[in-house]
């Protein structure tokens, strides 16, 4: 068994969009490609060479070095089992309807579909700033006084995890570890499949929020003991920080991060209490309630609880697109005719759309999107 990884994706410059800010992620590639592991791609310009973009593998497992830079394919099965109930941006899920394909996943999706594809559990967290600025209904806390559940908002994580994991989930056949008394009437033993605890969620709205707590105490448990192995991918890791939310009180008061049993929920799973499993996160200036808009740098969007709350990890920064990365993307968006500017598929072209762009992924595809 391992430590868990603390991996906090930092931001380049200000202008990221949340997670799409790596919307294309780079697929592990290298300037010389075998014809077997790419398909080509031949400009309409008569003037340049046959540029490669696109790579035939589709299991992210296998990518390696022949593989970077390049755009995969993810199989429609993989998708439907990993984002039916979501996980992708809207603007994201628009592209893949007109492109008609969900093509090369981007940073989350690349950690999630490996994930899923070398039979660990996925833990994925949609972006915080979703739970505390856009919840659908606030109820008053069943187990703690002063603290607020998100019911509906918890019931459809639960639901979202459960059909992310479901065939794994009765491959490992986990079992409750402890008691859980919900109510005189609805009890969940000691040994009931772990399957029980999420379908009580999801008929029993009330008590989502505490069986998402209790959820995550199975699974570091489950992982510790090395039943299983565990990838938590959280967005916007910064809101639950935040100082501000959108959430209010039965007098409308401000409820607090601190105060929402899922922030503490999805709090715990993060701590390093337990093993066998990675933690990926972002933070993102965007994600924050409170605007911090000062520096982008994890210190200062954490704040110092925040930032202690993590430490020890490992910081990874996402750089802007290199040259081949943004060749590839432009390559790309010719082919789906999503960019039909002859001017694109001249060298100038392509230097301008750099320059326009700033070579960031997000940028890029809101130029690209008028030509």
């Amino acid at each position: 068994m391992f430590h868990i990884a603390y991996i906090l994706f930092t931001m380049a410059i200000r202008i990221r969009a949340r997670i799409l800010s790596s919307i294309v992620k780079r697929c592990m590639s290298s300037t010389v490609v075998e014809p077997s592991v790419a398909v080509n791609h031949m400009s309409a310009n008569n003037e340049h060479t046959t540029r490669i973009f696109r790579t035939s593998e589709s299991n992210p497992v296998n990518h390696g070095e022949n593989h970077l830079n390049l755009f995969y394919t993810i199989p429609p099965e993989v998708k439907q089992q990993l984002f039916l109930h979501g996980g992708l941006p809207k603007s994201f899920e628009k592209q893949v309807q007109t492109f008609q394909e969900t093509w090369q996943a981007w940073m989350w999706e690349n950690n999630l579909i490996s994930t899923y594809l070398t039979l660990w559990i996925c833990f994925w967290i949609p972006p915080c700033t979703c739970t505390l600025e856009r919840c659908k209904e606030v109820a008053n806390s069943t187990s703690k006084e002063g603290y607020y559940d998100l019911p509906l908002d918890a019931a459809a994580w639960l639901l979202h995890f459960k059909t992310q994991n479901a065939s794994l989930l009765n491959k490992l056949n986990l079992k409750v570890s402890q008691e859980y008394v919900w109510s005189k009437r609805e009890i969940t033993k000691e040994g009931d499949p772990l399957t029980e605890l999420i379908d009580l969620g999801l008929n029993r709205v009330k008590y989502a929020s505490d069986i998402v707590v209790a959820l995550i105490k199975e699974i570091k448990e489950a992982s510790t003991s090395g039943r299983c192995k565990t990838l938590v991918a959280l967005d916007g890791f910064n809101a639950f920080f935040s100082t501000k939310t959108r959430i209010k009180s039965d007098t409308k008061a401000m409820v607090l991060p601190p105060k929402v049993t899922l922030t503490e929920a999805f709090l715990d799973i993060t701590k390093f209490d337990w093993c066998n499993g990675g933690v990926v996160l972002t933070v993102d200036e965007l994600a924050s309630c409170d605007e911090r808009t000062g520096s982008n740098f994890p210190m200062y969007q954490l704040g110092r609880n925040g930032f202690e709350h993590l430490d020890p990890f490992v910081p990874v920064q996402i750089e802007e697109y290199n040259h081949q990365e943004i060749n590839s993307c432009i390559e790309y968006y010719l082919d789906r005719r999503w960019l039909q500017s002859p001017k694109a598929k001249t060298d100038e072209g392509r230097k301008e759309l750099a320059f326009l762009s700033g070579r960031n992924p997000f940028q890029l595809m809101k130029v690209c999107a008028p030509l």
